[in-house]
């Protein structure tokens, strides 16, 4: 089975997250790498608007807008995601729920 990656491009650092007044688009999430985790099932990192959709175990599809290309290739390549995730994700960018 072949392995699908993140497209890699040096972003700069976003200086502040979104702020929770500002809006991003709701698009519809497009096809998630799947990753052997116990809490996540799939990522899927849009480089061009930089923003991550993370797919829980759960069915539920979150958006965190800002997130950095390299923290979102860290996360695939993470060898316990559900860890990184936690620490590195979840409760530092701007979040919506998609589905």
């Amino acid at each position: 089975m072949p392995v699908r990656t993140l497209k890699s491009r040096k972003l700069p650092m976003p200086v502040a997250p979104p702020s929770a007044d500002q809006d991003f688009e709701i698009a519809e999430p497009a096809m998630p790498v799947p990753v052997t985790s116990s809490v996540l099932r799939g990522l899927c990192y849009d480089i061009d608007a930089a923003t991550l959709d993370v797919v829980f175990r759960s069915g539920a599809i979150y958006r965190y807008a800002g997130v950095p290309s390299n923290v979102a290739g860290q996360l695939l390549e993470s060898g316990s995601k559900g860890k990184y995730f936690n620490r590195f994700i979840k409760g530092r960018y701007l979040t919506r729920r998609v589905r």
